[in-house]
């Protein structure tokens, strides 16, 4: 960021990738490919475009933090497997075996049991109010993959799953929002820092809650925008249009291993009603003009029936 203005465009990137030793050296040996790929004038605007989560043609200090963070991951994850092949190697040497009769078992993930009715079983996998991401450093004894931080500690926790399923029998991945409102880091961010996260889960689809509009709909639409999957809010419509607000979409309806589901997503209508980010309005005769533009907020339970 040769003139610290706090954003990285083409240009810029495009001038250090070619003439700074100090950062082809780094890109050369960061351990993310996407950094790595800018130093291949064919691969340069396919890597670009993976930095840019938000799509606003400029890589801001988030957005580089995120794919730093990646790079140091994959380096601690290289080095914690040379650490293990050593310990390996040396406990062979020593003709040590494997762990001792009687000693503890590993902890296994709790699981439902197998469903025995009739019909299909359907693997759900739903998670969500996750605005603050840092967590601490334990993660669950059950996860096949030791990582630190809530957001990877869940990414691990749905690959493992995923795992035990297999690919017959692969979960629908859905989230329930709650998550880029006002947080400790979102304060900061106004939640693009949950982005990256979610959008490496392999979600089908999201929900809206409450609290995503802490921010308004303008800053939720941004958002919605740099997620890799859609966002829904059934019970909420723009008083003016009747449409699903802020890019949103009010349903989905998927085939998922053969057999049709239908996605609802509602927001609890007392915390939007009272909530002074957003303007809801009732009643045909109501006026509907304003900025923000207002919205018609429906009961999460007459919703459900009327969809």
């Amino acid at each position: 960021d040769a003139d610290q203005s706090g954003l990285l465009d083409k240009d810029e990137i495009l001038n250090a990738v070619t003439s700074d030793k100090k950062v082809i050296d780094f890109l050369k040996d960061c351990g993310n490919d996407n950094l790595t790929y800018l130093l291949q004038p064919d691969r340069l605007a396919k890597a670009l475009n993976s930095l840019d989560t938000s799509g606003d043609g400029m890589i801001d200090a988030f957005e580089w933090e995120a794919a730093i963070e990646t790079a140091l991951a994959r380096k601690l994850d290289e080095r914690a497997a040379a650490r293990a092949e050593a310990a390996a190697k040396e406990r062979a040497e020593l003709g040590i075996g494997g762990p001792k009769a009687g000693g503890k078992k590993k902890k296994q993930r709790k699981r439902p049991p197998p469903w025995t009715g009739g019909g299909v079983e359907l693997p759900l996998l739903v998670f969500g109010d996750m605005p603050d991401l840092n967590g601490g450093t334990r993660g669950n004894k059950a996860q096949t993959k030791k990582v630190s931080g809530a957001g990877a500690r869940l990414a691990a926790a749905i690959e493992d799953e995923r795992a035990h399923y297999g690919a017959d029998s692969e979960p629908l991945v859905l989230f329930t929002g709650n998550s880029f409102g006002a947080s400790f880091e979102g304060t900061v961010t106004r939640g693009d820092h949950v982005v990256p996260t979610v959008n490496a889960m392999g979600v089908y689809c999201g929900g809206v809650g409450a609290s995503d509009l802490d921010y308004g709909f303008s800053n939720l639409q941004r958002v919605s925008t740099a997620c890799n999957f859609p966002l829904l809010m059934s019970n909420v419509a723009e008083a003016r249009s009747g449409k699903a607000p802020a890019g949103t979409q009010t349903s989905r309806l998927v085939t998922w291993k053969g057999r049709k589901v239908g996605i609802l997503a509602v927001a609890a209508s007392d915390k939007l009603k009272a909530s002074g980010c957003v303007e809801a309005v009732s009643g045909a005769a109501e006026p509907v003009k304003g900025f923000p533009a207002p919205v018609r907020v429906e009961d999460e339970a007459a919703c459900v029936r009327r969809v």
